[in-house]
């Protein structure tokens, strides 16, 4: 019984660890429109882990949803407005 116990109160804490893990990871992330110079360009969004959500007909942008941290290297990127 004393076992089951323990057992059941390492489970609690190990799970009560990864739990703000999870939210922080789901947190990190950014949904960002996304405006090129000419063409859009969808590899650029998926060298920074990036996930397209939409395309615009008459402007070249995308709407994606990207890492917080990609946001600095998608503005470096010489195509991105």
């Amino acid at each position: 019984m004393k076992k089951q116990l323990l057992l059941g109160l390492l489970s609690l804490v190990l799970m009560l660890t990864l739990i703000p893990s999870i939210v922080n990871a789901q947190a990190s992330e950014e949904r960002v429109i996304v405006l090129f110079k000419s063409k859009v360009d969808k590899t650029a969004i998926g060298k920074v882990k990036g996930k397209v959500k939409g395309e615009f007909k008459n402007v070249p942008a995308l709407a994606v949803t990207v890492p917080s941290t990609a946001i600095v290297a998608l503005k470096k990127n010489p195509n991105v407005k």
